[in-house]
């Protein structure tokens, strides 16, 4: 008799016939049968591979949680799951999670007013890391050098203001400035 069978190497090894295979390949064992002759049995043993695959990511507490292979993880280290392959074998996949604080968004004096015309100082706020100076809340690109507000035009100038530790950014913070006009 002839007979293919398919394994993954996770199952090796595989016993057939008194036998323990370790590898793939075709094999033969001599029997003696019912009768008392010779039986002849073939194997063709397929052996497919589990895979492994490992995802390193870091990210920032404020977008936690992070969503890898449909799961969520809220904690840092590794994290393993076990999918199916190609081939039907197991495919164990690990995640090297780190997470990074995210700092808190800066003090500020979130209303200040001039008249118009008058010399403005530059706009100041407080904080344990890297300031970020933007002209929108959201999007845009930031300077670290702080605004100093135009006082020529009467009304009200919106400015925002981040921490960065050089991979997690704050939320930012408004500071309105009014130009009240010159009486």
């Amino acid at each position: 008799s002839n007979s293919t069978v398919t394994i993954c190497n996770n199952q090796l090894p595989y016993t057939w016939n008194g036998l323990s295979l370790t590898a793939a390949g075709n094999y033969s064992v001599t029997l003696v049968n019912a009768a008392g002759c010779d039986s002849v049995v073939n194997l063709t043993l397929h052996v497919n591979p589990v895979t492994y695959s490992q995802t390193v990511s870091s990210v920032c507490s404020a977008d936690l949680p992070y969503v890898w292979n449909g799961q969520s993880y809220n904690t840092a280290g590794n994290h393993m799951i076990t999918l199916t392959n190609q081939y039907g074998c197991d495919s164990i996949a690990t995640l090297q999670l780190t997470i990074n604080q995210t700092p808190t968004a800066p003090t500020v004096i979130p209303a200040i007013s001039y008249c118009q015309f008058a010399v403005a100082a530059q706009l100041t706020a407080n904080g344990n890391h890297n300031l970020i100076w933007y002209t929108t809340n959201t999007g845009g690109t930031g300077s670290t050098q702080a605004p100093t507000p135009a006082t020529h035009t009467p009304g009200m100038q919106q400015f925002y203001v981040s921490q960065h530790t050089g991979f997690c950014e704050s939320e930012r913070v408004a500071i309105t400035v009014t130009i009240n006009p010159k009486p």
